[in-house]
């Protein structure tokens, strides 16, 4: 599936990659170490045979932003989605891949936040997703099969990985995305992505036109009205005024048209009723 209403469609070679995915379970989120523009040069040099993501989200870092474009938040979309990405290695026929740029630090520990333009974007991409898919709106706890959610590359590189858990990358101690980015994961995108797939009041209330036609329909049922109408209007199960019942301890109870009449007239008895 290509998502063209939020990302710009950049694929890496004619056609699409060879295999199908099996499954949608989980997306997966990434950062590159480096920007954008320079991972998009590096996914071109080797096209679809060669490692690729299914998505990038552009920073403010480096080549991504210059005096022709600012492409903090920018979304490209490298790989349809019926189609897998090489980012996740074992997990590739089940995961959506996500890259991030960041301010590509020698130390994974100096990775910086997403920027408040990166986490919007990240939101509605993810969203997109969950809707597209039936993905759950929660962090998965590990790699294990058959887990479903969001997630983080770290879940499944060791020593992270738990047992029984796929592997997503050969390479041993890979911190991917960073101990910022996984907080923001837990505390800013799972929080964002859930409110923007809540349903809104105007999805779930009725409109104006709508609630005329309902009662359109409703009258244009003329006999269930009468019928109600008279069981309403003919049944005695109003209690008296006290001064009438006193006069007339035989009739404790009125019918409702009875009472009206009564409110109406400001008389004392009530008119005789058919």
């Amino acid at each position: 599936m290509r998502f063209e209403s939020i990302a710009e469609w950049r694929p890496l070679g004619a056609g699409n990659p060879p295999t199908k995915m099996a499954r949608h379970d989980i997306i997966c989120l990434h950062t590159m170490v480096g920007y954008l523009t320079s991972t998009d040069t590096m996914f071109r040099k080797q096209g679809y045979t060669g490692v690729e993501s299914h998505f990038g989200v552009g920073g403010k870092w480096g080549s991504d932003v210059n005096r022709s474009q600012n492409r903090d938040g920018l979304i490209y979309q490298w790989v349809d989605t019926t189609y897998r990405a090489d980012a996740n290695l074992d997990g590739n026929h089940r995961l959506i891949s996500i890259e991030t740029a960041d301010n590509a630090p020698q130390k994974a520990s100096d990775i910086e936040s997403w920027t408040p333009k990166q986490v919007r974007s990240i939101i509605t991409l993810v969203a997109a997703l969950c809707r597209a898919y039936d993905i759950p709106a929660e962090l998965v706890p590990d790699s294990k099969p058959g887990r479903r959610g969001i997630a983080y590359h770290r879940q499944g590189i060791n020593p992270w990985r738990v047992d029984g858990g796929e592997t997503w990358s050969n390479s041993r101690g890979k911190e991917c995305p960073g101990d910022r980015r996984i907080a923001q994961i837990k505390n800013e995108i799972i929080p964002g992505v859930r409110a923007a797939l809540a349903p809104k009041v105007e999805d779930i209330m009725a409109s104006k036109a709508e609630l005329k036609d309902a009662i359109r329909e409703v009258l244009a049922e003329d006999k269930v009205i009468k019928t109600l109408a008279e069981g309403i209007f003919t049944a005695d199960v109003i209690e008296a005024p006290d001064d009438d019942k006193a006069a007339d301890p035989k009739n404790p109870t009125w019918q409702l048209r009875s009472y009206l009449n009564r409110l109406v007239n400001n008389t004392k008895k009530a008119p005789p009723t058919a």
